[in-house]
């Protein structure tokens, strides 16, 4: 009976332009992942301290680099995961190992563009084996991807 029931399905595909490049995709214009937001950069903190230009300035010598780094994690005995629930009338329900559900539903909310109302975050209990390494306190920007 499954089988039958599958040669009935019929799936319409729609195709989306994509971008490889994480660098073509943070640039103005490119092709959005979310066509709800302006930009697919969805958070670049900026931190300063101390006088950037005059430090320049002072410098003997300065390299200009490109430096990237891959997503890492603390080798902690638990992966980081979730499980999302979309009920299909704009209410989300995310059940993830951190410790920042406030943040990653606000995050959610405002990517999806839906009310912070509409989603639920719970934060599975984290035991009392190893420890957060960090990682677990923050929101990794891949979230909402």
């Amino acid at each position: 009976m499954p089988r039958e029931a599958v040669r009935l399905l019929k799936v319409t595909w729609k195709e989306f332009p994509f971008i490889y490049d994480p660098e073509e995709a943070s640039k103005a214009g490119a092709t959005l992942v979310n066509e709800n937001l302006k930009s697919n950069v969805t958070s670049a903190p900026t931190y300063k301290l101390g006088d950037i230009q005059k430090g320049f300035a002072d410098a003997d010598q300065t390299i200009n680099i490109n430096a990237r780094k891959a997503q890492i994690s603390g080798a902690s005995v638990e992966p980081v995961s979730c499980v999302v629930k979309w009920d299909g009338n704009g209410k989300l329900e995310i059940w993830l190992h951190g410790q920042v559900p406030g943040t990653i539903r606000n995050r959610l909310a405002t990517f999806f563009n839906i009310p912070r109302s509409n989603v639920l975050s719970t934060a599975l209990y984290q035991g009392h084996m190893g420890g957060h390494f960090q990682w677990t306190s923050s929101v990794y920007n891949t979230v909402p991807a």
